[in-house]
């Protein structure tokens, strides 16, 4: 217990990191207590007159990247790929746990969808937004990954570009086909990230303490 209490330990970079996260985060508790449904719908209302039948396609594509067996298949293809399977196995928990954060947290707040600007299907309650917690949570420990493991420079700069680029793609799919308002696709987005800071910050101790990482 000392030593986990001793990896949270936070310095001034740390604060200064978390600090614009955690006041989007406050923001959009009070929003969600205010009520914003004006500012939501003008969004949704917005990006409606972008649908057309070769982008539908193209998001669709996009938002499965986050789906239930999209994130599976990535797992198994980083327990396949990546030697060190202890690093696996964190990564497995940290989107188990954003999982289950998530769910909890919709069925606390019991925000309903949008449901007069879905195209699709979807069903459970809104807020915060899964594929968007979900995407940056994987995707990102996979960002930090690359920065950890990847020597080169160009194969890191390119595969942390791609990855950040899908975790914004994944995020605007979510309200290109109306299933999540803004608020929900930024809580989720803030949600992950704060989660998956925290769960590095006390966790990259044990993943790599066999190859002499603090």
């Amino acid at each position: 217990m000392k030593n986990i209490l001793k990896d949270i330990e936070f310095n001034k970079k740390d604060i200064l990191f978390l600090l614009p996260v955690i006041i989007v985060a406050i923001i959009l508790v009070l929003i969600l207590c205010i009520g914003i449904s004006k500012c939501d719908n003008y969004v949704l209302s917005a990006i409606a007159k972008l649908h057309c039948d070769i982008l539908t396609n193209i998001f669709g594509i996009i938002t499965q990247m986050s789906s239930v067996w999209a994130v599976i298949l990535v797992l198994c293809f980083c327990y396949i790929v990546i030697k060190n399977k202890k690093i696996t196995y964190y990564m497995f928990f940290a989107v188990g746990i954003g999982a289950l954060l998530n769910f909890v947290i919709k069925n606390i707040v019991r925000r309903t969808r949008p449901l007069n600007f879905m195209i699709i299907n979807e069903s459970g309650f809104s807020f915060p937004s899964g594929h968007s917690e979900l995407s940056i949570v994987l995707y990102g420990f996979l960002i930090y990954l690359c920065y950890k493991l990847i020597k080169n420079k160009w194969l890191k700069v390119t595969l942390v570009s791609l990855l950040s680029l899908l975790i914004a793609l994944i995020a605007f799919s979510r309200l290109y086909f109306g299933v999540h308002y803004l608020t929900d696709v930024l809580a989720g987005l803030t949600l992950g990230y704060i989660f998956i800071y925290l769960y590095i910050k006390i966790c990259k101790k044990y993943m790599f303490e066999d190859e002499g990482a603090k």
